[in-house]
């Protein structure tokens, strides 16, 4: 009788944990499904920007909107997983107003933009390398240098495409985990070394390598260029430790904005200038190197 009891309760234990192996891999799977939704465009988007779009390298088309620079300096926005290009907006158009150009795409599988799956900076790294050629290609972009700014997830596709090509000058990565691998382990909490190479499967069965997806690894990959490391002291998705570790392992020149009492992103929502200012100084000052002395 006791070992019946013992066999019947090993047997529900493993059936309990098969089914919640099940029930994460699911989750996972489909997280990476397409977020796509109809992106309403802010009132004064016409004012400032033209809806475009660019053709990815698997034929994928992506939904922009695009403004030309007036400094010779533009910048191409990243955004965050489960967003679209309204999340950097703010932030384009109060750079845009100072004359410089921008370049706000949806992510593929993202708003507007096709592709079959998210792919967490792999496949989007190379989407923007199709946006940097499309904006190369016009008349006024063939002079124009190129910037790039990235929130949350966004930092690993900025930083797949920095390694790829050298054309980025320079960098502003906000809210920027460490790594997918160690993003996965985080948001696991005290399970997470045990759960993420199970939530990761999903991503490995679409060809992806997910510890490819490592943002020290990218940047000692990428040649040195000026870096802004943004977060908030209060991000409760990517803790501030993985920006100072980021941080420590990037090359010179760098910089860091820490803003208090700040959690994970809409950081110009805050009525603070300290973002806005530390954006527009470190543009800016990328802007007087290329003019020289």
């Amino acid at each position: 009788m006791q070992q019946r009891v013992i066999a019947s309760t090993a047997l529900l234990c493993l059936g309990w944990g098969s089914f919640r192996i099940y029930h994460m891999i699911a989750g996972e799977q489909q997280d990476l499904e397409p977020r796509r939704h109809t992106v309403q465009p802010p009132p004064d988007l016409a004012n400032r920007f033209t809806v475009v779009a660019v053709i990815s390298s698997d034929g994928a088309r992506l939904a922009c909107w695009y403004a030309p620079a007036r400094n010779h300096l533009t910048i191409l926005f990243a955004h965050g997983y489960a967003a679209d290009r309204l999340q950097l907006y703010p932030e384009a158009r109060f750079l845009q107003e100072r004359g410089f150009g921008a370049m706000l795409c949806d992510s593929r599988a993202h708003g507007e933009s096709e592709g079959s799956s998210i792919t967490y900076g792999a496949l989007e790294g190379t989407d923007l390398k199709a946006i940097a050629d499309w904006l190369k290609a016009r008349p006024e972009g063939a002079q124009s240098q190129l910037m790039g700014l990235g929130f949350s997830m966004g930092t690993l596709a900025l930083l797949h495409f920095a390694a790829i090509d050298q054309r980025l000058e320079a960098v502003v990565l906000e809210a920027a985990p460490t790594s997918l691998y160690q993003f996965t382990v985080d948001e696991g909490g005290r399970f997470g070394m045990l759960t993420a190479p199970l939530r990761l499967l999903p991503l490995v069965a679409k060809g992806i390598n997910p510890l490819a997806l490592d943002a020290k690894a990218l940047l000692a990959q990428a040649k040195p260029r000026p870096l802004l490391f943004v977060h908030g002291e209060d991000d409760p998705i990517v803790p501030l430790n993985r920006m100072r570790e980021l941080f420590a392992a990037a090359a010179e020149p760098k910089r860091q904005i820490v803003l208090p009492k700040r959690g994970h992103g809409s950081f110009y929502a805050v009525p603070d200038d300290t973002y806005a200012k530390g954006l527009l100084d470190f543009f800016t000052a990328v802007d007087q190197r290329r003019k020289g002395p």
